[in-house]
């Protein structure tokens, strides 16, 4: 690109300008953060997507995985999270960064259950959204039983 100073002043200011709000304009779309398994994890809003989660929701007032299980119960690779409990397996698997699936297997049973969902990174939230309708939460609503979140089911 070339600029022809001719009124060095303006024309300075005009391209610095310029400059500096395609600068700002591409640092905002390289900054977008990246959809991975732990983020899933953490900031995975259940509310935004159907699930086995959408009952919990529901009664509960957390909308995140975290806030339904204890770290100890999860695994986390390179693509997917894992939870087991006496009770269920849920796999959140990411299949890129717009589609995660979710297979659950309930033990007890011959329940099993995979969906695909539309996800997608909300910069204004700072969280993982599916682009299902959201769920608010109830008011007033109850915290998940500890016992649960460590996976005791049957105590």
């Amino acid at each position: 690109m070339e600029i022809i100073i001719e009124n060095s002043g303006n024309c300075k200011i005009k391209y610095f300008s310029f400059s500096l709000v395609f600068i700002l304009l591409s640092a905002s779309f390289s900054f977008a953060a990246e959809i991975t398994p732990q983020r899933i994890f953490s900031k995975l809003n259940l509310r935004t997507i159907e699930s086995i989660y959408t009952q919990q929701c529901k009664v509960y007032c957390g909308s995140y995985l975290k806030d339904y299980y204890s770290p100890e119960l999860v695994k986390v690779t390179d693509n997917k999270v894992v939870i087991e409990t006496s009770e269920e397996v849920v796999e959140f698997r990411l299949l890129d960064q717009q589609h995660v699936g979710v297979m659950v297997d309930l033990k007890w049973g011959t329940y099993q259950d995979y969906t695909i969902h539309k996800i997608y990174w909300d910069t204004v939230r700072q969280e993982i959204r599916g682009q299902e309708v959201e769920k608010k939460a109830p008011n007033p609503c109850e915290s998940f039983p500890e016992k649960w979140q460590k996976g005791l089911f049957d105590e």
